[in-house]
């Protein structure tokens, strides 16, 4: 999937709407505010980033607004971690308003009410993230809507985007294609969690300081996702952030459930994702499950048949019924799975 658009291609008396009526039919329902409504232009960009898709937006100055109008109108997937190009943007949240200086990095829950406001000419960045795949890192993201990410995440992030963007302008693909766009999106993924965890100081005054263990589970998770493919045992775990065997295996008895289950259903719904996706029909059920760390392919087609009652050749051929897991999306996922 690639869209470009441009109002260039508008008759300037409708380049207003019809910019509002693309955005929200291509990522999701906004309403856009123009200072200058005779004197508009902009464009954005569209692209499949792994299992989702990066944004390009440069336009004018104006006031884009998701609402609870617009909220309850469209997908509340998403989630966009930013970085601005060129001009400053203003995130206004129930928090406040945040500014979001040219390489800043800001994070926004599209499930929640916000408004950027752009007072010049402006260009952005935006990764889409699935709500889901941060809720597994961090079930307490939510709680970062319209934070405006520091150093020494933002700084990375902020180049980590703007390299997509010019990899892709270039036509610089390389590698083995779809495996390692999603690989990308992965380590974006266990970035993009890491720098949402709270920190010390990060807490308002009165408010109690975060769970140190929560914490750590977090920036274990955030590892783990970033290696999915590789041979991952407790002990190395343990030993790698500095804790005991025990405490680590403690840390997700917390949430129900335990280091190797966790790392098998994170791995399972990748897969889930991958068999969804028709740009990956040239790849072999057993490609797939071994790039996701299954290295057995009958251990891999039970363990995904009890996890989805049917096994991965059946799961890949029905997946246009809306059978599936996490593939089927509305919005910026429907697109990228019909292309």
């Amino acid at each position: 999937m690639d869209i470009r658009w441009s109002t260039d291609t508008v008759p300037e008396p409708d380049r207003v709407p019809a910019w509002s009526d693309m955005l929200t039919r291509q990522v999701f329902p906004v309403r856009t505010e123009v200072f200058r409504p005779d004197d508009f232009r902009g464009d954005f960009r569209l692209r499949a980033f792994g299992p989702t898709a990066f944004l390009r937006v440069r336009s004018r100055r104006q006031r884009i607004v998701r609402g609870e109008a617009e909220i309850s109108a469209g997908d509340e997937s998403w989630l966009f971690v930013s970085t601005m190009i060129r001009g400053t943007g203003f995130l206004h949240h129930a928090g406040g308003v945040a500014t979001v200086p040219r390489g800043g990095v800001s994070f926004v829950d599209g499930g929640q009410p916000f408004a950027l406001e752009f007072r010049r000419d402006f260009d952005y960045v935006s990764a889409l993230v699935l709500r889901r795949d941060i809720l597994a890192l961090l079930p307490e993201s939510e709680a970062a809507h319209g934070k405006v990410i520091g150093a020494p995440a933002g700084p990375a992030i902020a180049a980590f985007l703007s390299a997509l963007e010019s990899s892709v302008d270039n036509g610089d693909r390389g590698g083995d294609g779809i495996g390692d766009e999603n690989r990308l999106y992965d380590n974006f993924l266990g970035l993009a969690a890491a720098a949402l965890m709270p920190g010390p100081g990060s807490t308002a005054p009165g408010t109690p300081p975060p769970d140190s263990d929560k914490v750590l589970l977090a920036t274990i998770k955030s590892y783990l996702i970033t290696h999915l493919a590789e041979d991952i045992a407790a002990p190395s775990v343990a030993s790698r952030f500095g804790i005991a065997d025990r405490k680590l295996q403690r840390l997700f008895k917390g949430e129900g459930t335990t280091l190797t289950l966790w790392l098998r259903r994170q791995r399972l719904e990748r897969c889930a994702q991958d068999l969804s996706d028709p740009r990956q029909d040239g790849r072999s059920v057993t490609a797939i499950a071994g790039s996701r760390g299954f290295d057995d392919p009958t251990y891999f087609s039970r363990c995904f048949r009890a996890a989805f009652g049917v096994t991965p050749g059946a799961y890949r051929q029905d997946r246009d019924s809306g059978a599936r897991a996490g593939g089927a999306g509305t919005g910026v996922t429907a697109r990228i799975d019909g292309h």
